[in-house]
């Protein structure tokens, strides 16, 4: 019996990032101008892209699923707001950061 790995890279991380900008461009348009890259820290609750624009990650996310009933760390994964294993130490925040370095560099 084999198993598969999941490697978190930015191939993992570009369509949630992707999902993560459509929810922001609908939900909080202008919100880009609110981003500083130079601070961006996507490990940081409090210098993450979703931070930056609510104040802090939690307010974000409490705000986003205030009464909704499912997993806000699927739901963060899924938007490319935050890693699997959440561990700081995990190399796939660079690799998550990277993706949403790459995205705010493009025109819009």
């Amino acid at each position: 019996m084999t198993t598969t790995e999941t490697t978190y890279d930015r191939q993992y991380f570009s369509p949630r990032v992707d999902r993560g900008i459509e929810l922001l461009d609908e939900r909080k348009p202008g919100w880009r101008m609110l981003i500083d890259t130079d601070a961006l820290d996507m490990a940081d609750g409090y210098s993450c892209i979703l931070a930056q624009v609510h104040g802090t990650y939690y307010a974000a996310v409490a705000s986003a699923l205030s009464g909704l009933q499912f997993d806000f760390k699927d739901w963060s994964v899924a938007h490319g707001f935050t890693v699997p294993q959440r561990r700081i130490d995990d190399p796939a925040w660079d690799e998550l950061q990277a993706v949403w370095l790459d995205r705010l560099a493009q025109p819009v």
